[in-house]
């Protein structure tokens, strides 16, 4: 298996507390490519044309307005248009409510902001991408196996001609 100590992956960081979102993003911005910030989950919408391979996405998102959407609302539309983004929804609320809402929209995994909350992130985000580098393992091996394949057919037929022929 490949190296994971620096992959090429986007995270996107949603979260309306710039503190917390820029301590997140230093903490993993060793392990990944790029990583980005909002304040809000509409900027990280129109921004999902960059094609993130993570969201980590807070629930509670208020600019004071009572006007944004709410993480499961963003997690929603992300799955919609980029079903296979993966998303860690994380929230100030220890509340399984919350939790299993997000899982059953789509979310990877949902992460309470405590003290243990960025080791959380980190794992998760190291889990996903080995995940992600054994998927795309397979998908070579398996085209691999259908070009070998297309090679012994082409072969088994060329060879059934050659002695019909003959």
């Amino acid at each position: 298996m490949k190296n994971l100590s620096r992959v090429s992956k986007t995270v996107f960081i949603v979260d309306d507390q710039p503190v917390y979102s820029g301590i997140l993003k230093n903490d993993i911005q060793d392990n990944v490519t790029t990583v980005k910030e909002f304040s809000n989950g509409e900027d990280c919408l129109a921004s999902m044309d960059q094609n993130p391979d993570i969201v980590i996405l807070d629930f509670e998102l208020d600019d004071g307005s009572g006007k944004v959407m709410n993480g499961i609302e963003v997690l929603m539309k992300i799955k919609e248009s980029h079903p296979d983004v993966e998303v860690i929804m994380l929230s100030g609320h220890d509340d399984v409510n919350i939790a299993t809402t997000s899982i059953k929209f789509g979310a990877n995994d949902y992460v309470v902001k405590n003290d243990s909350a960025l080791v959380n992130v980190k794992n998760k985000i190291r889990n996903i991408v080995r995940r992600m580098a054994v998927l795309q393992e397979l998908k070579e091996v398996n085209a691999l196996k259908m070009k070998i394949g297309g090679a012994v057919a082409v072969g088994i037929i060329v060879s059934l001609v050659m002695n019909f022929i003959l």
